[in-house]
């Protein structure tokens, strides 16, 4: 029951995501659009009835003592974990490019959905936005790793000058200040690193 629940969920916000963004968004006249929103409302209502089959079938699992691996694959449903999901397949809407899917979607509990068009389409262009986010992590990884490496030199780079400038001075003022300096970056040059350990 709980699989079923959760297929039946998806498969309803699915098709309520498709009419948000393909009937209602695009509707030419007032009655098509009218006819959009009942359709819409039949997705809300089916999405509700199956909600609460699935938290019914959760109930009974907890109440026969089901094992915590189960009821982390079954977890409690959420409104945020059933609305619509028009940020996957409309690409116009800002500000949503962070944006997952519920855990929902990635219970694997039935493949038959596949077979419609608009939920392959769903599924398509999630993975194509998963895919673009963890290539921008990864690539925001590359950056920051160069960046900790840039920022080491950059110390010793310090370091040598005020070195340099240790040598040149001829008043021990001067060249007090000079080794203070060049001590403090040295210092941060040999400790960058092991802070940076921390982090990676």
């Amino acid at each position: 029951q709980a699989n079923d629940g959760l297929h039946e969920i998806c498969m309803a916000i699915g098709l309520k995501s498709f009419l948000f963004c393909n009937r209602i968004r695009n509707a030419n006249s007032q009655q098509t659009k009218t006819w959009a929103r009942r359709e819409v409302a039949v997705a809300s209502s089916t999405i509700q009835h199956h909600c609460h089959v699935y938290t019914q079938a959760r109930k009974a699992m907890v109440d026969l003592g089901a094992d915590e691996g189960l009821l982390n694959k079954y977890k409690i449903l959420h409104a945020e974990d059933v609305k619509a999901i028009t940020h996957i397949m409309d690409s116009s809407i800002w500000g949503m490019r962070d944006e997952m899917l519920s855990w929902i979607w990635a219970a694997d509990v039935a493949g038959d959905g596949d077979q419609l068009t608009w939920m392959e389409e769903l599924h398509h262009v999630n993975w194509l936005k998963t895919k673009a986010q963890k290539d921008r992590w990864q690539e925001e990884l590359e950056i920051v790793l160069a960046e900790m490496q840039w920022v080491v030199r950059y110390f010793e780079r310090k370091a040598y000058n005020w070195e340099g400038l240790t040598e040149r001075s001829s008043e021990l003022g001067g060249k007090a200040y000079c080794l203070r300096q060049h001590a403090m970056w040295s210092n941060l040059a040999h400790s960058a690193p092991g802070q940076f350990l921390h982090c990676t």
